[in-house]
């Protein structure tokens, strides 16, 4: 009905217009009809304040941040393990080292008299013995203490002929250890000495011309060898 009541006013005002023909009046009419009765074009729709998420997208995304969270913490579970394993292979080599510095210690001499004087030497021939000289001698005052070259059980203590009062030390690898020429003895058989335990006294008994220790290295309780070198060789050069 409003579009036949436009209608009608506008023919109304066409007839009216003496300056308009009938057919362009009517033509006119008939578009401003047109115009009105036309539908209006649909609007864009007005977003929404909140926008609207897939529960596929929500998914997704979840998945991703675990995924994120799982990589992260399993970087910072390698990390510890490197870190443990780490901790562990300095401890062993800590404890190796210890180990080899014991070793070296136990193996370490030391030299019988802190103050003396050499005056005879492994392998020298004289009148004074029966063939060579089978030590190395370390002339100090008559009471002078005598430490223990290295550890060892006391085999024997006591009165030994031309050697004077002399006792023997036997090391861990069997080696025997000769102090002689005492003038007393501080240790019996059977004893465990330390080395730098004061084991007796410098003197001039058995065959001396004067106070002296005489020091023999005897490998396995066999034949001595040159006292000097032994020494040398666990780092207790005279």
């Amino acid at each position: 009905m409003a579009g036949v009541a436009v209608l009608v006013g506008a023919v109304s005002l066409t007839s009216s217009a003496s300056t308009l023909a009938p057919e362009e009046s009517w033509l006119d009419a008939t578009r401003a009809v047109d115009a009105l009765a036309a539908p209006a074009p649909p609007s864009a729709p007005t977003p929404s304040r909140f926008a609207t998420v897939s529960r596929s997208a929500q998914r997704s995304e979840g998945d991703q941040a675990g995924a994120a969270e799982a990589t992260r913490a399993g970087v910072g579970t390698a990390v510890d393990q490197q870190a443990t394993r780490r901790s562990r292979a300095l401890a062993a080599l800590g404890r190796q080292a210890r180990s080899y510095a014991r070793e070296l210690a136990s193996e370490r001499w030391a030299l019988p008299l802190t103050r003396y004087r050499i005056t005879g030497t492994f392998g020298e021939t004289s009148y004074l013995w029966s063939t060579v000289h089978t030590g190395l001698d370390f002339a100090g005052p008559t009471g002078t203490d005598i430490h223990a070259v290295a550890s060892g059980k006391v085999i024997e203590a006591g009165w030994a002929g031309s050697y004077g009062y002399r006792t023997i030390v036997e090391l861990e690898d069997g080696t025997e250890l000769w102090y002689c020429h005492q003038s007393s003895i501080a240790v019996g058989v059977g004893d465990v000495v330390a080395r730098g335990q004061v084991i007796g006294a410098v003197g001039s008994t058995g065959n001396v011309t004067g106070p002296h220790l005489h020091l023999e290295v005897r490998p396995a309780g066999g034949d001595p060898v040159d006292p000097a070198v032994a020494l040398a060789e666990h780092e207790a050069a005279p």
